[in-house]
């Protein structure tokens, strides 16, 4: 069994000049339908829509022409004959999922990377305006939201430890370097932390530039996890995931199992 991770946003539409950006609605998708869309005459990408009374779901599948070897192989015989998919023939190989809630007006990504790849496909298809936005804006909140911590991570700089203090000691035994030589630490907590007075502290020491890459995991009373890292807070739902006998992921399976876990997170 895999795992899938959505991330939570807000989806956003620019208004004219002047006016706040606005929530989309069921009208703002009213025209929006299944479509293909081909660019530079190499990548076809496919975006089934599955309009419902409270949110709207994007299965996004896209290939590309190449790479194309001349030869495929038989993985049973590892025998090879020549390709008979022609040059002008892909396979939607690639995928990711979306859901936007009317009622809540959150926005479930399943790979946060793809958020730029999801906005050109549909402002193009609607000739919208739509842009993807965080939904926290300071680390108190996200420190207010935390219950427990998982995982925290960052790399040192020169200043981290102060000269003499016991940490610096406890770092020397440990790494058998001195305290200007740089590093990365990894903690994962097998029972999660609670006292959260160590994150503050981290917080104040990345101000201060003696660390980088500050990424810290945790999870809120409702079991949401919040990942802070240097692109922001981001909030996320992880899905006990499978693929079929064509090695890809059931967009309908995916949907049910994004829609039950909102649903128990939520009572």
């Amino acid at each position: 069994m895999a795992s899938m991770t959505f991330s939570i946003w807000r989806l956003q539409y620019e208004q004219k000049k002047g006016k706040l950006n606005a929530y989309p609605n069921k009208d703002f998708f009213k025209d929006l339908k299944t479509f293909q869309y081909k660019k530079n005459n190499k990548k076809l990408y496919r975006v089934i829509i599955e309009k419902h009374s409270e949110y709207v779901y994007f299965s996004v599948n896209w290939g590309s022409t190449n790479p194309r070897d001349d030869k495929i192989i038989n993985i049973d015989t590892e025998k090879a004959i020549d390709n008979p998919r022609g040059k002008n023939w892909l396979e939607f190989q690639k995928q990711f999922f979306a859901m936007y809630d009317y009622k809540t007006e959150l926005f479930y990504i399943s790979n946060v990377n793809n958020r730029s790849l999801f906005l050109e496909l549909i402002n193009r298809e609607l000739n919208s305006s739509l842009v993807v936005k965080g939904i926290y804006n300071s680390r108190e909140e996200f420190i207010k939201l935390l219950k427990t911590v998982n995982e925290i991570k960052f790399s040192n700089t020169s200043g981290l430890f102060s000269e003499n203090s016991q940490s610096l000691i406890a770092m020397k035994n440990l790494t058998y370097s001195n305290a200007d030589t740089e590093f990365e630490i990894d903690i994962k907590y097998k029972k999660l932390l609670k006292d959260l007075r160590f994150v503050k502290e981290l917080f104040k020491e990345s101000d201060k530039n003696h660390l980088h890459g500050l990424m810290i995991r945790g999870l809120d009373e409702k079991g949401f996890e919040h990942v802070f890292n240097i692109d922001g807070f981001i909030k996320k739902i992880i899905l006990d995931v499978q693929k079929n006998q064509s090695g890809k992921y059931d967009e309908t399976f995916i949907k049910e199992s994004l829609l039950k876990k909102i649903s128990e997170l939520a009572s």
